[in-house]
């Protein structure tokens, strides 16, 4: 997932390369965050990068392997 900061608030946009239809009215990072984990998603690692006037954040999420 990447995220970026729109008024204030970091949102997610996009998710496996895709981006989010509306993600600048849906939840916040931490609400979409806490979703993915009541559903069995576990956060594994977070970078950020700068670039030009723009600050974005990568969120990498994994689960276990159903049997």
């Amino acid at each position: 997932m990447t995220a970026e900061k729109a008024e204030g608030v970091w949102l997610p946009r996009f998710v496996n390369g895709e981006e989010l239809e509306g993600w600048l009215e849906g939840p916040s990072l931490y609400e979409f965050s806490n979703q993915l984990g009541d559903e069995g998603w576990e956060l594994v690692n977070i970078t950020w990068q700068a670039k030009e006037h723009l600050t974005h954040h990568r969120l990498v999420f994994k689960r276990p392997i159903e049997e």
